[in-house]
């Protein structure tokens, strides 16, 4: 059942009806289709058997690297060029007899040793219970691809549904707060402008810049020194171990207690993971298309005006 994903209901018929099966497995009526093989069954189930291996340790399989490694075993076998190719079709026929199908793979969560989860739990819940939910921060980053326009719509009857050139432009965000919620830090921007139009003026947000738009370890240093400064007492910063991260452990810091989870657990472990930075670009994303409808509104009744004063 759990090689070709059926159920049990369906096995039970096949052992029922094992007899039958196997006598119209080899022939062939103009009302019912037999159960057919491909044209090379060992091929077939060696790679079969090899992509059950790699989905074992949770590695992607793409088709054209399935077509790559059917061609490779194709002519391990001896099985000339012109006999097999590796065709689109062979691949789709392929995926039907064994049951495989495409799916959007479930981020880093996968990765996550059970006891290294528990481990990272343990850190912060100690964490807590040492420094308390006032004194007790999380600080992450985040991509921003700020000009990013939902890809989904509601269209009119007879709308093909087409929409515009997906935008490139990103910036990384740093996010923090404590856990009690009481202190949200000003969001860190890193982005690649020097001198971006507008926010030199409002400031709304610490800004720092690069060519890559990427955080850097001289950038988290400058930061996790102004959240040192900030603090009156003894302050607890967790943190995933990313590269960049790895500065703050040898920084001089008068209260500020830098606690770092295990590899591979921030999809289980990690507090601004758990919905605070989807909720936050969710926000964004709400106030960025009230503002460019808002601003197509005043566009299109300036152009009424336009007109009727033409007219």
């Amino acid at each position: 059942m759990q090689k070709y994903n059926i159920q049990i209901s369906t096995l039970n018929k096949i052992l029922q009806n094992q007899e039958t099966i196997l006598e119209k497995s080899l022939t062939f009526s103009g009302s019912r289709k037999a159960v057919r093989l491909g044209e090379f069954p060992a091929l077939e189930k060696a790679l079969y058997e090899w992509f059950l291996t790699v989905r074992a340790k949770n590695l992607p399989v793409s088709g054209p690297f399935l077509i790559e490694k059917a061609v490779e075993f194709a002519r391990k076998s001896g099985i000339e060029e012109e006999d097999f190719k590796g065709s689109p079709g062979w691949l789709s026929n392929f995926k039907s007899r064994y049951g495989l199908h495409a799916v959007k793979l479930a981020g880093e969560s996968a990765s996550a040793n059970p006891e290294d989860v528990n481990k990272g739990w343990e850190l912060v819940t100690e964490a807590l219970k040492t420094y308390g939910e006032d004194n007790c921060y999380n600080a992450d980053e985040t991509g921003l691809y700020y000009r990013l326009q939902p890809d989904r719509s509601i269209v009119a009857k007879g709308d093909s549904g087409s929409g515009t050139k997906i935008p490139k432009e990103r910036v990384t965000l740093l996010v923090c707060a404590n856990a009690s919620g009481t202190k949200k830090l000003r969001l860190w921007m890193v982005g690649k402008s020097e001198n971006p139009r507008g926010m030199m003026k409002e400031k709304p947000m610490i800004y720092k810049a690069n060519k890559k738009a990427w955080m850097t370890s001289e950038i988290f240093e400058q930061f996790t020194k102004e959240l040192d400064k900030t603090c009156s007492c003894d302050t607890a910063l967790i943190l995933d171990n990313a590269s960049v991260h790895g500065i703050a452990s040898n920084l001089d810091l008068k209260h500020l207690k830098i606690i770092f989870l295990p590899p591979n657990t921030t999809s289980k472990t990690q507090p601004m993971d758990a919905g605070i930075i989807q909720a936050l670009k969710l926000r964004y994303r709400k106030a960025m298309m009230t503002k460019v409808s808002w601003f197509s509104f005043l566009l299109l009744e300036a152009l009424f005006k336009f007109l009727f004063f033409l007219k």
